[in-house]
């Protein structure tokens, strides 16, 4: 029986890491979402970061409202 071999390089740790490397202007992103069933309420928080700047959204909603 013959079997074929092919050859794929590795991706190295250099290679790895140059694909993981964040650039100065790239914002980084976070959305969360809480939901406390017994106290009937849902919250969420979405939080944007820059090098210059910070953004952050909080709203809370239960059965009487959204705040």
């Amino acid at each position: 029986e013959h079997l074929m071999k092919k050859e794929t390089p590795a991706i190295t740790k250099a290679q790895t890491a140059y694909k993981n490397t964040v650039d100065i202007k790239t914002r980084f992103k976070n959305a969360e979402r809480k939901i406390d069933k017994i106290n009937g309420v849902i919250e969420d928080v979405i939080k944007e970061q820059s090098d210059t700047s910070e953004k952050l959204t909080k709203v809370e909603q239960t059965v009487d409202g959204i705040n």
